[in-house]
């Protein structure tokens, strides 16, 4: 039979989705799937079902590894809507928007800085101008093309406004494959984050406080633990809200860990007026009564591997007790099958932390998440990474 609330650990976990215009059901199918993968493969069993309050955005998980046992309630912590809203922009307006957050990347010094660290980020961000730059010249020359086939038969002016028409035809043409190309995508993550020059945009700041009450409210419940969670973009939400939540008092019992996952949090830290979030990583650095574990790898080339986001943002103290920085080694702990498959699938590479390992190590997103042990407790048994970067790169360091 499997164990009633009350015989298991319980633990209620909140996720923080990266820039994504998918519904929550996406990472609660993801869960599903791929921990049934992990669990045959690591030995134990996680029975997943929908929500006992019936909330779309939640799923709670039952897990099994002999005598020990754990209930677990995943809450999705919703901002889908906002980037929706951020991805319906005309295509002049991606353009403005793009030149204005490369502007105040290369003019602030932070994309420089951020190259530093490692060049895989650094690609990932100059991807979508150069890819963009490419579509906007290959229409030229085929609206070029089709201008010296139609002038043949129709006035000069008419050929003219013709092509015109042709070339803004190709541009949304590019736009409709960008599911496949993810260069306009890119841009307006970029853009969103970088609007207001570091600071967090007033729509995604009022829902961190929502978020930050959320956490706040189950704090205050019996469970055992409760966990936020913040992958990619995600992270930088996680760590505000988490640092919101301290910054008000909230009573922590020891119960609160943070489990950041594939961050590119220097993306916005870095830049002049990210004073907020470079409090954010200050205060949690020092927090006492919280545990918050970071995890990357050098094999993702969208995130900012093994950097201690605290330090080389400028912002550590003498007093910093996180995060602690551990490698999820994809080439240890990924077959030659699965690194096959990922090869040149950079965004599900980039997803790997939420899914199945054939030989994991010390990482096993699901046991964590989900199984018995406290999350604090595997937090002291990881292995920091050797190679974990602390040098201060950012040329902004007030906070």
């Amino acid at each position: 039979m499997p164990p009633s609330r009350s015989q298991a650990y319980r633990r209620t976990v909140f996720y923080v989705p990266g820039f994504d215009p998918m519904p929550p059901r996406r990472y609660r199918e993801l869960y599903r799937r791929e921990s049934a993968k992990q669990a045959k493969i690591s030995g134990y069993t996680v029975r997943q079902n929908r929500a006992s309050d019936g909330d779309i955005a939640s799923w709670d998980v039952t897990f099994e590894q002999g005598e020990e046992q754990a209930f677990t309630t995943f809450k999705s912590l919703v901002w889908s809507d906002i980037v929706k809203s951020a991805m319906r922009p005309t295509l002049w307006n991606i353009f403005a928007r793009s030149f204005w957050y490369y502007g105040v990347f290369i003019t602030s010094g932070a994309l420089f800085r951020m190259n530093k660290i490692a060049i895989g980020p650094t690609i990932a961000a100059l991807y979508p101008p150069i890819m963009t730059a490419i579509q906007v010249l290959a229409g030229v020359v085929l609206a070029r093309a089709f201008f010296e086939v139609a002038s043949s038969v129709l006035p000069v002016v008419a050929a003219l406004m013709s092509a015109v028409a042709f070339f803004w035809l190709w541009l949304h043409f590019m736009r409709w494959l960008d599911r496949w190309f993810f260069a306009h995508y890119l841009m307006l993550d970029y853009a969103y984050f970088g609007q207001a020059r570091g600071g967090l945009p007033k729509d995604i700041s009022a829902r961190i406080d929502t978020f930050a009450d959320q956490v706040d409210e189950a704090l205050q419940s019996d469970c055992d633990e409760v966990l936020v969670i913040g992958h990619s973009s995600g992270a930088l939400i996680a760590v505000a809200a988490t640092s919101r939540l301290l910054e008000k008092g909230a009573v922590l019992d020891g119960k609160l860990g943070l489990l950041t996952l594939g961050q590119s949090i220097p993306m916005l830290s870095f830049l002049p007026a990210a004073q907020e979030v470079r409090r954010a990583l200050l205060t949690l650095s020092e927090a006492q009564n919280i545990s918050w574990l970071d995890v990357s790898a050098p094999g993702d080339g969208a995130c900012y591997p093994l950097t201690d986001p605290v330090a080389i943002s400028g912002v550590a103290t003498t007093r910093q007790r996180h995060p602690k920085i551990v490698s999820a080694a994809f080439s240890k702990t990924l077959s030659d099958a699965q690194k096959r498959a990922l090869r040149f699938r950079f965004f599900k590479k980039h997803f790997q932390y939420l899914c199945a390992f054939d030989h994991p190590d010390q990482y096993d997103y699901f046991q964590l998440t989900s199984g018995p042990v406290p999350f604090h407790t595997s937090v002291q048994k990881f292995r920091e990474s050797p190679s974990k970067i602390t040098k201060i790169y950012s040329g902004f360091c007030d906070v």
